[in-house]
């Protein structure tokens, strides 16, 4: 696989764990730890990575759809 690829793929690990994480708070210190992702630059970082892979990254530039429902 190339870079771009696990790039993408840890993008959307980390959205997921920082989803997970502001849903269910402090029940266990894991989930805790979880909700210091912060979900502004996370938002920022998967558009402005979308968008340098002109909407290659998932399928027509659904993860900007993702970061910015992130941000908002």
């Amino acid at each position: 696989m190339k870079l771009t690829n696990y790039l993408t793929i840890t993008t959307i690990l980390v959205i997921i764990l920082a989803s997970i994480g502001h849903t269910v708070r402090d029940i266990t210190v894991e989930f805790g730890l979880l909700m210091y992702i912060p979900l502004l630059p996370l938002g920022l970082w998967t558009i402005l990575w979308d968008l340098s892979q002109m909407g290659r990254s998932l399928s027509h530039f659904s993860l900007t759809l993702v970061g910015l429902g992130i941000l908002g």
